[in-house]
């Protein structure tokens, strides 16, 4: 009996590259997709102002590393198929900028998503202060073990401590600090952060003891317009420390967006349709009930973008 050999002929080593190629695209399609997908969600700026979920970070290096690896893969593909028709080399210099450019983009890309903001301001409370030290009738401001200690005086007269900054005004500030109420003095105590466009403008968002969570837009020579308010918010206790974040983002011919997170956790919203373009200046206010409450703040940031 006579047996037909039937040969297998093998793929085109141009076919293969060819498919590597269409791989190497749609994995850098994939991760682009899902990395938009993650940098606009809540958790991604809720961790790009100091709180959120710590899968943040893990989760956009997978996403980089699935796009370093889709370009390496394409980028070899296409010098073999080029050599293969005897196109360009992989050693002539338009190769050499190809790489050099994919490995500039990929390090902003790294620095956009896997780390927070760009610093404007920063104060541990260890080295370095941009808040000043006081004591009036009103208040008592003093570094303190490691912290910014406010002893109320007048009770019911709220205060505040800013600082601004000497660069341009910039459209997004966020601004955070964390607060501890060390002696409540038995009544309701106050907590808030603010950002400023100007010395006589600028939003305040703040929380209090008795679960009451605002936004105003504050001004120095008249009273404060109230954006938004919301009871019943459970974060702020004696002896309890809290991260408050205020976000400030101009809209130009938007209205203003101004959101007040306390750990992480987006509290109050509000829209000002008249509102504050450009901002450069930060603050910690605070008040109480009754005299001789003590706050403590520490950890207090602003950032960029």
């Amino acid at each position: 009996m006579d047996t037909e050999v039937q040969e297998v002929m093998p793929v085109a080593p141009e076919r293969r590259r060819s498919r590597a190629a269409v791989v190497a695209l749609g994995l850098m399609a994939g991760a682009f997709v899902v990395g938009a997908s993650v940098g606009s969600s809540e958790a991604f700026r809720s961790y790009r102002v100091g709180g959120g979920p710590s899968w943040i970070p893990v989760v956009a290096f997978v996403i980089l590393g699935v796009y370093v690896a889709s370009i390496v893969l394409g980028i070899v593909a296409l010098v073999r198929i080029r050599r293969a028709h005897g196109g360009l080399s992989g050693r002539t210099p338009a190769w050499v900028a190809v790489i050099v450019s994919t490995l500039v983009v990929v390090s902003g890309v790294v620095s956009a998503i896997a780390s927070p903001s760009g610093s404007l301001a920063k104060d541990d409370f260890e080295e370095g202060h941009f808040w000043s030290e006081d004591d009036d009738p009103l208040v008592r401001q003093r570094f303190v073990e490691g912290g910014y200690e406010v002893v109320i005086k007048s009770a019911g007269e709220p205060s505040l401590s800013r600082y601004f900054s000497e660069d341009p005004a910039t459209p997004n500030l966020t601004f955070t600090s964390e607060a501890t109420f060390v002696d409540t003095a038995g009544g309701d105590v106050y907590a808030g952060v603010t950002c400023w466009g100007a010395p006589t403008a600028g939003y305040l968002g703040a929380l209090g003891s008795d679960g009451m969570a605002a936004i105003l837009k504050v001004f120095n020579d008249r009273s404060p317009e109230t954006l938004t308010e919301r009871a019943g918010v459970p974060y702020l206790g004696q002896a309890v420390t809290t991260q408050l974040s205020i976000e400030c983002r101009g809209g130009g011919t938007e209205p203003t967006q101004v959101v007040l997170r306390a750990n992480g956790n987006e509290i109050v919203r509000a829209d000002d349709q008249d509102g504050l373009d450009g901002f450069s200046g930060v603050g910690l206010w605070y008040g109480a009930e009754h005299a001789g409450a003590v706050i403590r703040w520490n950890d207090s940031s602003a950032s960029t973008g």
